[in-house]
């Protein structure tokens, strides 16, 4: 019989190595990686449902790893709680808001800015909890930290390269954070040095 501790071992471990990297490409796959992103794959070319469901548990697992890793490291203020949750629920508004710049102008706009408002306190809450995790000394939080530095400075590049946020962005941003986040969550445990 699979032990309840086991069984959340198995569902995070296969969310963060399977599952969305698995339906970010799919869903990619519907246009070109490098001038669309999934809003626009989801909306234009017509896949809400998988947009809703690549986005919805992309942002689920994210809340729910780093506030599981909040707990344990205890050395942030209970506001950050409430930050990461705002975080959250405003990429889901950005998630369910339509983009279709021709026929939803405003709430194009409106699902820009949600989704840019909501996604940087998640990165400073992920970067601080990976950095928080580097002062335990153990070497497999320095390569984490490292590999999230790392794939900020990429993301930033493509951006930059190509002037928008594409498809590319969004899964290797939610596939490799993920995984970071599955692993420093699995790893850590509050009485090792």
């Amino acid at each position: 019989m699979l032990s309840k501790s086991n069984f959340l071992y198995f569902i995070k471990v296969s969310i963060a190595f399977f599952i969305l990297p698995a339906l970010g490409i799919y869903l990619s796959s519907f246009a070109n990686i490098f001038y669309e992103n999934i809003s626009y794959i989801g909306n234009i070319i017509g896949h809400q449902y998988l947009m809703y469901l690549w986005g919805c548990l992309s942002i689920s697992y994210f809340y729910f790893m780093n506030y599981s890793l909040l707990k344990k490291i205890q050395v942030l203020p209970v506001q950050w709680n409430y930050l990461l949750f705002s975080s959250c629920i405003l990429m889901i508004i950005s998630i369910l808001l339509p983009y279709h710049p021709e026929l939803y102008p405003f709430l194009s706009q409106c699902h820009i800015y949600t989704a840019f408002i909501g996604t940087i306190p998640f990165i400073f809450i992920t970067f601080f909890i990976l950095f928080q995790l580097t002062l335990s000394h153990k070497k497999i939080f320095r390569y984490l930290f490292f590999i999230f530095q790392s794939l900020l400075f990429i993301c930033i590049f493509i951006i930059f390269y190509y002037g928008m946020i594409n498809s590319l962005v969004e899964i290797l941003f939610s596939s490799i954070t993920a995984i970071l986040l599955c692993i420093a969550q699995i790893t850590y445990s509050p009485s090792s040095p």
